[in-house]
């Protein structure tokens, strides 16, 4: 039944496969490396150019056997190929390897084999027997390895010379040999009767593929020796995991060439005796193989290179392309920039230490709890906020347990928003590259941008969620629309109420399918009142929140604001158009040129928010600096879409006959021209990169103090409880007691203080009780260095 599923759903299924086993294996690694790098670090060596000439030879003596078996192959089809052709073959169709989904080069063989006359059946049943010969001649090889291996389990041992003596015995009795290649043949849609080897064919494949991995696995070991001091009999274990691992790697069937499969095998079999080194070995070796080998296809089929370069050119050049290198850019930018501002020092326990706490205590087993950082009590995340979406990143804190896990996370599912703005956009309005310069907008996009480098907040993630679910409403996905709507009830509490808005326009617009709608509303309004009548109140004891004070201005309760909102409309009309609001709208509409406000239904489905900030007493929320616009963003974009399409609907016959007919400039060229000049422009005027006018160069100033706090913060164990101000508050989330100084003096183990710059709000609430500190006959002075200092308890 699994195996019928797999070939049923495996184009679903293999992308989504490949990327969580990829993202498994290189969060794993990370995670190793990070905590050994000390110790690995001072194994390194200066490269030894002899071993690494010895594991060139070894690799390209490993492929030059898998070139000269099919030469061989193809004489006893009757096919005389030479050496140059076959490894034309042989190399291009490994080449195509690494396109994710080509787990078998066997597509690429057949297409190639056929220039030279060798008919489809022909070239599949050799690559059938090749694949065979290679998988058994690896188990043999291991197995011979595993004679001479220290460090290796009697079990693994056990397990790999059974799979050589199956794999002999598979090759001693022709007719099961013929049976297993017949088997793979039907079973991937061919049912050619071509031959049947005989023992001494047979044998003369193996151990030519045997002698092929013996040079495959000393050029991993003298890769290894290359840049890693250790002796050679310690190195062995190499000679086991390489073809092993290869052999795990293929049979995954999942991930392109094996990809961090065959690396995650290698460093388990080599982690008994070398440890941690072993994941390096892994990864050094994997990219040994792959320069080696693309040095070969370059050999071999460097007639091919420019054809595939000029297909990549064209690929490039198209809107959608575009679309997703730009993305990559961005989430790869902000990753590193998010990730260099945490290094630094500049992120703050507000809120990135909030969230990286919340997500490190789930992964510990204590469910969406943190301290509470205007208390010193344990609390559950509910008592401010219900972003429950936390929770589904506490996996990956097993794996890697870093705040450089939510950065990353945050750049990349923001950056996946263009992706699906261009979907949006091409299946509304239908032209590609008018989609793809609201991608780049949206990418642009001045708030988004800041919201990204103001450190993690799940409401920033709002955004691709929102367009997310737009689009699978568009495309009548129903499955995918209640993902993205979920994944954005998850994001923050007033979010569920956009759902529902949205609802409410589904209704209003397709009423055939009003239960559908009738279903978003009610899930909503229930979820809603979930939050707001009992998760978050029981979380406060029943308490007020803290976060009432902040609209005592319109009302703290709602029979208040509903009073105001009768007797007092003039204080509504100047919390809603007033001149916060107004720089609000502008910093909001401006970089899309107030394409929004010619569909302003989809930009008021984000009402919630809009409230939430116009109302606050706060003026945080009303600006462009922090986080709090973030889901807005997506709204902004989906009514531009839709205000295109009204436009186009509305203007588009008269263009067509006025000014088109004449000059053959078209209305969307236009549009297109407006939305580049107002993105342009905008960036410069708000934008946090380096170009803009407002840039944000925090990241490229020196850090002279991180150095010396990130020492402090090395010194104190997880199960200490520590108070520290906000900056170094970041660097101490992950523990389950963590005071937002001053809270905490007394209770804590450790205190340390960041002073800030004299006379800032931050230097009002701390420096006094900063001073009492000092005198303080519990605590002594570990470390002063110039505002920052580390305090402990006396025991």
């Amino acid at each position: 039944m699994a195996m019928n599923l797999w070939f049923k759903y495996k184009k679903q299924i293999r992308p989504i496969a490949t990327a969580i086993i990829v993202i498994v294996v290189v969060l794993f690694f990370v995670k190793v490396l990070n905590k050994n790098w000390q110790d690995i670090s001072g194994k390194f060596t200066r490269p030894n150019i002899l071993w690494l000439a010895l594991a060139f030879f070894g690799f390209s003596f490993y492929y030059f056997i898998r070139i000269f078996a099919w030469k061989n192959l193809m004489k006893d089809f009757g096919h005389k190929l030479t050496v140059k052709q076959s490894g034309e073959i042989i190399m291009l169709s490994e080449f195509t390897r690494y396109v994710p989904g080509n787990v078998w080069s066997v597509l690429g063989r057949m297409g190639q084999s056929e220039k030279y006359g060798v008919s489809k059946a022909q070239s599949f049943y050799a690559t059938v027997l090749e694949i065979l010969s290679l998988l058994s001649a690896a188990v043999v090889m291991g197995g011979i390895a595993s004679f001479f291996a220290q460090g290796l389990p009697a079990w693994f041992k056990f397990l790999i010379l059974l799979g050589a003596l199956a794999a002999v015995l598979i090759f001693w009795f022709s007719k099961l040999l013929k049976r297993v290649v017949d088997w793979l043949i039907k079973k991937f849609g061919s049912n050619s009767e071509i031959l049947t080897y005989s023992i001494a064919q047979n044998y003369k494949l193996l151990s030519l593929f045997i002698f092929g991995w013996f040079a495959y696995a000393f050029g991993g070991l003298f890769l290894s020796l290359a840049f890693i001091k250790s002796n050679f009999g310690q190195m062995g274990l190499v000679l086991v995991a390489m073809p092993i691992g290869w052999f795990l790697g293929f049979i995954s069937f999942i991930t392109p060439s094996g990809i961090g499969v065959r690396e995650a095998s290698m460093a388990a079999i080599l982690e008994g005796s070398l440890g941690a080194t072993g994941v390096l070995i892994a990864s050094l070796t994997r990219l040994g193989v792959t320069l080696v080998e693309f040095f070969w296809v370059l050999v071999f089929a460097g007639r091919y290179i420019k054809k595939i370069l000029t297909s990549c050119w064209d690929f490039i050049r198209k809107p959608k392309a575009i679309v997703i290198i730009f993305a990559i850019i961005f989430a790869v930018y902000f990753s590193v920039i998010t990730c260099l501002m945490h290094y630094k020092v500049i992120t703050g326990r507000f809120d990135l230490g909030n969230m990286d706490q919340v997500v490190w205590n789930t992964s510990q087993g204590r469910f969406f709890e943190f301290t509470n950082p205007y208390d010193k009590n344990i609390a559950l995340r509910y008592i401010h906020h219900a972003d429950i979406i936390l929770v589904l990143f506490a996996p990956l804190y097993w794996l890697f347990s870093s705040p450089y896990v939510l950065l990353v996370a945050q750049a990349c599912i923001v950056a996946f928003g263009a992706w699906l703005v261009y979907r949006l956009a091409k299946k509304v309005l239908g032209h590609e590259w008018l989609s793809a310069i609201l991608a780049l907008s949206y990418l642009l996009y001045p708030t988004l941008q800041r919201a990204v480098m103001f450190d993690f907040h799940a409401l920033t993630l709002g955004a691709t969620f929102s367009v997310g679910m737009v689009l699978a409403y568009i495309e009548k996905r129903w499955k995918i629309f209640a993902v993205y709507a979920i994944l954005l009830y998850m994001c923050k509490e007033e979010l569920v109420l956009m759902v529902a808005t949205f609802g409410l326009i589904i209704l209003w617009q397709e009423r055939k399918e009003w239960r559908k709608a009738m279903v978003i509303i009610l899930l909503s309004a229930a979820y809603f009142m979930l939050n707001f009548l009992w998760l978050m109140p029981a979380a406060r004891s029943w308490q007020p929140s803290k976060y009432n004070y902040q609209y005592e201005t319109l009302g703290n309760k709602p029979e208040a604001i509903t009073a105001n909102l009768i007797k007092n409309p003039k204080l509504v009309l100047s919390m809603v158009a007033g001149a916060q609001a107004r720089h609000l709208y502008a910093g909001l509409l401006g970089p899309v040129a107030f394409l929004p406000l010619a569909s302003p239904a989809w930009l008021a489905v984000a009402w919630p928010d809009f409230a939430v900030n116009l109302f606050n007493d706060r003026i945080e929320p009303r600006l462009l600096n922090y986080h709090y616009q973030a889901t807005i963003t997506g709204f902004v974009f989906i009514s531009t879409i839709f205000g295109l399409a009204a436009i186009r609907r509305r203007l588009g016959p008269w263009w067509q006959r006025k000014i088109q007919k004449n000059s053959k400039f078209t209305l969307e060229m236009l549009l297109i021209f407006i939305l580049i000049a107002t993105a342009a422009i905008e960036s410069y005027r708000l934008s946090p990169l380096p170009y803009s006018r407002t840039k944000d160069m925090r990241v490229f100033w020196p850090a002279p103090m991180a150095s010396i706090i990130k020492a402090a913060v090395k010194q104190i164990s997880r199960d200490a409880k520590v108070s520290a101000t906000n900056t170094v508050g970041a660097q101490l989330a992950h523990r389950q007691y963590l005071y937002q100084f001053p809270q905490g003096v007394g209770e804590s183990d450790y205190i340390l203080i960041l002073m800030a710059k004299e006379g800032t709000l931050e230097w009002q609430r701390n420096h006094t009780v900063a001073a009492d500190v000092a005198k303080d006959p519990r605590y002594k002075l570990i470390e002063q260095v110039k505002n920052f200092y580390f305090y402990q308890k006396i025991k």
